[in-house]
């Protein structure tokens, strides 16, 4: 008896000093939407409908700035509402979302072995004289484009994107825009700091330029929309005729959301691997250091994407766009929240009084045969390292 007491004991203490933790969700879907989202009822994915309501009624009343909402649960539409005359049909500007986009296009290249992250990024335009070269920029590369640490004397936040002193303001306005962009002095060793440069993330788009044979466009096209079914609105270009890398690409609500669908399930789509999983976890997952903080909880980059770990009770990566343009993606939640806006607002509290609450809040009837998303997902290392001391410790007592 006293071996199975102790043997107790043992179990409690690894369950409680190391706790499964939950990451990517490995689902078995029913369907996929590229034809276009199956709706479902809040109660029929454990989502509580009346406090969805309340955000329905408190959006109308309060946001007066919001163009659109879309939440998706468990692969399926649950939300979707509009206002000002916005449609669901009409593509909305994503701005900076368009960032996480271009991203996803890198990753696409990468995949076809057509560069690597570690190339050096003044390699991919040899006939350029870029002003100010020096050992720190010849070791920029596009990994440091990606994570916005190129080292560039690059200033974008101190002035709105409407002032002529924004840099970023400066490149849309010059002839080209690579060219502006390198020939900014060197402000620090490339991979040592994170400065926001719109700039870097055209020069990625630039790079894929000049690594295919069709247009940045059509790029995009074949190898990311129509596999998903998107069908995108406009998209700016460069006076070069590179679609822009940071911001003007325009998709609807429900296409935002199925981009965002991409990247929670790994990058794989209908039996196609559109995008390399390693390429998803490098993009979602802290890359450094804290480069900013949300009332007072820690925001990371990764890959053109934030990443807040601690302001939920859940892990949280989403793409960014001016005055609101987001795709919030909950991995462990199965969880999608889509906002179009002309006014930014406190998304981190509208999550947590509405999106949370109708999670948390669910009561389920006694009908409900739904299985919880996070009951299939993985469990990480802590959780394997309590499972497999349980089994020896387990031998262990068999053989006394």
């Amino acid at each position: 008896m006293k071996k199975y007491f102790l043997f107790l004991i043992i179990f409690v203490f690894l369950i409680c000093t190391n706790p499964p933790i939950i990451i990517q969700s490995e689902l078995s879907r029913n369907y996929w939407p590229t034809e276009g989202w199956i709706t479902k009822s809040p109660e029929e994915v454990q989502m509580n409908s009346t406090i969805l309501s309340d955000f329905k009624e408190y959006a109308t009343d309060q946001l007066l700035g919001i163009n659109g909402l879309v939440i998706v649960k468990s692969g399926y539409l649950i939300f979707e509402e509009y206002y000002k005359g916005w449609q669901v049909d009409f593509p909305h500007q994503l701005y900076s979302t368009t960032k996480s986009v271009t991203s996803a296009l890198v990753g696409i290249a990468v995949d076809q072995g057509l560069f690597t992250v570690d190339d050096y990024v003044l390699e991919f335009f040899p006939e350029y004289n870029f002003s100010n070269v020096d050992s720190r920029k010849h070791n920029m590369t596009v990994e440091h484009l990606l994570n916005m640490q190129t080292g560039l004397d690059w200033n974008e936040w101190t002035y709105d994107y409407f002032n002529s002193n924004n840099h970023y303001n400066h490149m849309l306005n010059s002839p080209d825009w690579v060219q502006y962009t390198l020939d900014k002095p060197m402000a620090t060793i490339p991979g040592t700091s994170f400065v926001y440069c719109g700039g870097a993330s055209h020069l990625l788009q630039a790079i894929i330029d000049r690594t295919v044979n069709i247009t940045t466009f059509q790029f995009a096209q074949q190898y990311l929309f129509q596999p998903l079914g998107i069908s995108p609105g406009s998209w700016g270009s460069s006076p070069s005729n590179v679609v822009c890398g940071a911001h003007d690409l325009h998709l609807t609500p429900r296409d935002m959301a199925k981009f965002g669908y991409l990247f929670m399930n790994n990058g794989s789509w209908d039996g196609r691997q559109v995008i390399s999983k390693n390429w998803v976890m490098d993009s979602t997952r802290n890359k450094h250091t804290q480069v900013s903080s949300t009332n007072g909880n820690p925001v990371n980059y990764g890959y053109q994407w934030w990443v807040q770990e601690e302001t939920f009770d859940y892990y949280m990566y989403y793409t960014s766009g001016l005055f609101g343009q987001r795709i919030h993606c909950f991995p462990e939640l199965d969880l999608i929240f889509v906002t179009t806006s002309e006014i930014s607002y406190d998304w981190n509290s509208l999550i947590k009084n509405y999106l949370m609450r109708s999670i948390t809040d669910y009561t389920p009837s006694t009908e409900s045969t739904e299985e919880t998303t996070i009951s299939k997902s993985k469990i990480s290392f802590p959780g394997l390292f309590s499972l497999l001391s349980l089994m020896y410790c387990f031998i262990l007592v068999r053989k006394k």
